[in-house]
């Protein structure tokens, strides 16, 4: 893959992303206590906001529950609070505030092409809301199905099944979202080890990393994931799953990344940020 840029951190601390939403040449990025909005061409810096200042007067250090641009706006959650808060990152004015949960930690935000979603643990259900308001428009309940693997003794895993959600496409990117890959097949993670069960509840090949999974992003029919020392792109149509690209992070620099329109960005805690053009995959 090409790396299309590489920048730092314009907050210029040594601090790793929570968080990252792109959007028109616009950056939007959270760590610990910060949310910032950075112009990617015109390299200016058009929000810088700590939680401290927030409305409720208390150190919020835990801004890892999502990001999201929309206009003019930043909207954002964090795991020590029940409300998703919005600034105009060119007046620095909040917009509208919104109380969403029933306990700490439950929202989680997305976005799928113009529509904007939270995810509530508690209530078990992903709520649609309108972004500049930040009123309910939708609700989608989800249920939990076991799956079966090789340390069924030890852990579980689930898949989301979304019941209400009658446009079929907006479903299969929720489910996506998880233990779900296109075509419908599933997937479930234990520690190090990737197991593919496509249309069946127990796994039909498994791959396992040298070190553990932190996390994973999928890319169409492949999928990549965070290892503790490296980038793994991995093909899910060979059947005994290919390793298509891997990159070398170093254990002395912990990473995360994210994938917005064919891009995807890796944040480090040296607070640079790495960007690799992926329109040249096939999805």
């Amino acid at each position: 893959m090409k790396e299309v840029k590489s920048f730092k951190d314009p907050y210029g601390e040594d601090e790793l992303f929570y968080n990252l939403s792109a959007s028109n040449g616009i950056l939007a990025i959270t760590s610990d206590d910060t949310v910032v909005v950075f112009d990617t061409k015109k390299g200016e810096i058009l929000l810088d906001y700590k939680t401290e200042k927030s409305w409720h007067n208390t150190k919020v250090d835990s801004l890892d529950r999502g990001v999201l641009l929309y206009d003019n706006l930043v909207i954002f959650s964090h795991g020590h609070d029940d409300a998703t808060y919005t600034i105009n990152y060119n007046t620095k004015e909040f917009s509208w505030k919104c109380k969403r949960g029933w306990k700490s930690g439950t929202i989680e935000l997305y976005r799928y092409k113009d529509r904007y979603l939270y995810k509530n643990r508690f209530d078990s259900a992903f709520y649609e809301f309108n972004p500049k308001s930040g009123a309910i428009i939708g609700k989608y309940s989800y249920s939990l199905v076991k799956l079966a693997n090789r340390d069924s003794d030890k852990h579980t895993d689930v898949f989301i099944v979304l019941e209400s959600v009658k446009d079929k496409e907006l479903r299969n990117w929720l489910e996506e979202g998880y233990d779900r890959i296109g075509k419908g097949d599933i997937y479930s993670i234990y520690e190090s080890r990737f197991h593919f069960h496509g249309q069946s509840l127990t796994p039909l090949w498994e791959i396992e990393f040298p070190n553990k999974i932190e996390d994973r992003h999928n890319y169409g029919r492949d999928m990549f994931f965070n290892l503790v020392d490296s980038i793994v792109l991995l093909e899910l149509e060979d059947k005994n799953g290919k390793i298509l690209w891997n990159m070398k992070t170093g254990y002395n620099l912990i990473h995360r990344s994210s994938i917005h329109k064919d891009r995807l960005y890796i944040s480090y805690e040296d607070s640079s940020i790495e960007v690799f053009d992926l329109s040249k995959l096939e999805k």
